[in-house]
């Protein structure tokens, strides 16, 4: 089958892969061992990425599973998985702290970010190694501390100086939240019962023109403005972010750019056999 690169039909589904998800995906990518008659599980899978890519690089032998909490997303996973014609690929919606499947079934478990937004890190963590096969390579990725401290520094001064100590709190308890220590994750881990675990950092960067273009980006508009704005009063959210934006405006005109700093890691592990 052809995919004819002018058809209106085909487009929507060559264009899909957001820039936030790549850098991590790659990464996950590079590390996952290829082999035949395995299952594997995409958990937090949103619109089938990475697990689309993985079913076409493994092949008809493998069953290929993915999971996320929003049905939404998963449909669109579904219609490209159909539009390949990937019948062995199947999406089904259920948080990562409770599957359906039965223990020691997959082979492969990876997540492209997805264990960020969990309820619950050790319960899912642990759901993780309970469906896991023995020797099961584990891969997850994850943006650590230090993500976007660029905007984070600027944001902090506008709160300290419109007096709003607890929106500091609130912005210190997000990030912790969002972004637990590496540390953490591998304790965990090794908690949950995986062995041979492995970091590998990485970093990438968003590059703007000022910080007013930050503001309008269509991915921090989506994914970042709403829990920007529940850290601060409703009566002050306006002055805030002028303020921020002012800020970040001044340090483009004196370094030619605003740039966001993204930190990561992709953490390897294995279910061993005892």
């Amino acid at each position: 089958m052809n995919f004819p690169e002018n058809n209106p039909d085909v487009v929507p589904f060559l264009d899909e892969l957001p820039f936030w998800s790549a850098p991590f995906g790659l990464e996950l990518l590079e590390r996952v061992k290829p082999g035949m008659y395995l299952n594997v599980l995409d958990v937090g899978t949103g619109t089938g990425f990475p697990l689309i890519e993985l079913a076409m690089r493994l092949g008809k032998t493998c069953q290929f599973y993915g999971i996320d909490p929003a049905e939404a997303a998963l449909e669109r996973a579904r219609k490209k998985a159909d539009f390949y014609g990937l019948s062995n690929v199947s999406f089904q919606r259920c948080k990562a702290e409770i599957t359906p499947f039965s223990a020691s079934f997959f082979h492969r478990i990876v997540s492209n970010n997805g264990f960020n937004n969990v309820d619950n890190l050790q319960l899912a963590l642990k759901e993780s190694y309970r469906i896991a096969a023995p020797r099961c390579q584990f891969i997850m990725t994850m943006n650590t501390a230090g993500t976007m401290i660029e905007f984070y520094r600027l944001f902090e001064e506008a709160l300290k100086e419109e007096g709003l100590a607890d929106s500091v709190e609130k912005m210190k308890l997000h990030i912790a939240a969002k972004r637990p220590p590496v540390s953490k994750v591998v304790s965990l881990l090794r908690k949950t019962g995986f062995r041979h675990i492995r970091k590998h950092r990485n970093s990438f960067t968003y590059r703007f023109t000022d910080g007013s273009s930050l503001l309008q980006h269509g991915f921090i508009k989506l994914a970042f403005m709403e829990p920007w704005n529940e850290l601060v009063p409703l009566e002050k959210q306006k002055p805030v972010f002028e303020k921020t934006e002012r800020k970040m405006n001044e340090e483009a005109r004196k370094n030619g750019s605003f740039q966001l700093t993204v930190p990561f890691v992709t953490i390897e592990a294995e279910k061993t056999t005892s």
